[in-house]
């Protein structure tokens, strides 16, 4: 009897020890995922930081690409504006020995007044802009060669010129039925219509020229307006304008 006794009290025991030692090892297992969850917690927070990191580096990267894509593109522009501007000043020093070469052969030929020279000056200037900023082939004859109305060829030639140099938006508009009005009104007109183009042909969005050819005189009105449809000023010499954006050469 006591041999049984002793032997339920050494199970017992065992089996008291048995399950503390679950318990143990339960309370460890549990401790074990607590810190696996917490250092894959921790493994997440540091892969979004790692990719917060690498994001914030490509931005960085794109930007500073674009900003040396800009800068190469701002210094394309700035190339091709000194170009533009060199071409564009050998052009002015071209026309400018034509002009004089154009003024001592109308001298040596006799031609008669002042107002007749300027005027063939202007023609001849009005054929080098042809040649340079419009005709696909220079070498062929120009639209004032054999033209029976020189004034209305240049100012066409000024338009279209400014057209292509510019990409400027301008409407020529005629009126009257006097062709080739003297000398002295037409070369005073051309001049006119050149100061308002270079005016008025790359900070408008719209120009619309009016030439009208009278017995009396030449009249030349301009509207120009912005990109917002509002009117813009026309400056004109006081001496010939008769109304706002209106110019009168008798």
């Amino acid at each position: 009897m006591i041999v049984v006794v002793v032997t339920c009290v050494v199970v017992i025991v065992a089996m008291v020890i048995a399950n503390l030692r679950l318990r143990t090892r339960a309370d460890e297992l549990e401790d074990l995922a607590r810190s696996t969850a917490d250092e894959r917690d921790a493994a997440r927070a540091d892969a979004a930081d790692a990719a917060n990191d690498a994001a914030l580096v490509r931005r960085q990267r794109d930007e500073a690409l674009e900003r040396g894509h800009r800068s190469r593109r701002d210094a394309a522009q700035v190339a091709n504006r000194l170009t533009a501007e060199s071409s564009a000043r050998a052009e002015v020093e071209d026309q400018l020995r034509s002009a004089r070469r154009d003024l001592d052969e109308a001298r040596a030929a006799g031609v008669g007044g002042l107002a007749d020279v300027l005027w063939l000056l202007s023609v001849r200037q009005a054929a080098t802009t042809w040649r340079m900023s419009i005709a696909v082939d220079p070498s062929e004859p120009s639209p004032l060669e054999g033209c029976d109305d020189q004034f209305r060829a240049a100012i066409e030639i000024e338009v279209d010129a400014a057209r292509e140099e510019s990409g400027a938006d301008l409407e020529l508009e005629w009126a009257g039925e006097v062709v080739a009005p003297a000398p002295e009104r037409a070369v005073v007109a051309l001049a006119v219509v050149r100061d308002v183009i270079s005016e008025l042909a790359t900070t408008s969005a719209r120009t619309t020229l009016r030439v009208s050819c009278l017995d009396d005189a030449v009249e030349i009105e301009a509207e120009s307006v912005d990109a917002a449809g509002a009117s813009l000023p026309v400056s004109l010499p006081s001496q010939i304008e008769s109304g706002p954006g209106r110019a009168r050469i008798t």
